[in-house]
């Protein structure tokens, strides 16, 4: 599969440490949890956006390589649709290079519905990476660890219409439980939301 932002070495890097992984997952340590939360944010043209995300970060060493990769999911609050953002560092003596991949950056993902993301993307490489990462992390003291200070939303302002919304408690409530892996299913499929919902 050819991936709008990507060159072949790219290309052929990431689908190598993808098989790796699928191989052996535990070459990666998962070295930072950002907890899921809310997060908004003013882009350049004045707008707001907000969402519900969490952030990990791995780090891997193969063959004397140094691989980081921080990977990122969300949930745009208003509408709805979600996306998985990757960004891969590879360090050697000889060697660095830096690719950063996600679902948004693809040219059919503006006009992609919110139901139709789990097909048109489920088999995106960054998907492939999450399916097999996340649930890997969330098994490690990196995420238990975080459970005594986590806050959900820290900011003191959020407009009443933003914690009504459904995503918005949704995702509070799988917060509240330690429910990660959920909010990861949730990510691509809306159907998968209306059934915790």
């Amino acid at each position: 599969m050819r991936y709008d932002i990507l060159d072949d070495e790219q290309s052929y890097l990431l689908s190598s440490l993808l098989n790796l992984t699928r191989k052996r997952v535990s070459i990666w340590d998962c070295t930072e949890y950002n907890p899921l939360s809310f997060l908004s944010s003013e882009e350049d043209d004045g707008r707001k956006t907000a969402c519900i995300t969490q952030i990990f970060v791995f780090h891997a060493e193969i063959k004397q390589v140094n691989f980081d990769l921080e990977l990122s999911e969300d949930i745009d609050i208003e509408t709805g649709k979600g996306d998985i953002f990757i960004s891969l560092e590879k360090q050697s003596p000889a060697d660095y290079a830096k690719i950063d991949i996600a679902l948004s950056f693809e040219r059919t993902y503006e006009d992609c519905p919110v139901e139709k993301m789990k097909e048109q993307f489920g088999n995106h490489i960054v998907t492939q990476f999450s399916d097999i990462l996340i649930p890997y992390a969330l098994e490690t003291e990196t995420v238990s660890s975080t459970f005594p200070w986590a806050e959900f939303n820290p900011e003191k302002n959020t407009l009443r219409k933003i914690k009504e919304n459904r995503i918005y408690q949704l995702s509070k409530e799988l917060f509240q439980s330690h429910r990660f892996l959920d909010f990861h299913k949730c990510v691509l499929d809306p159907l998968y939301r209306e059934k915790l919902l």
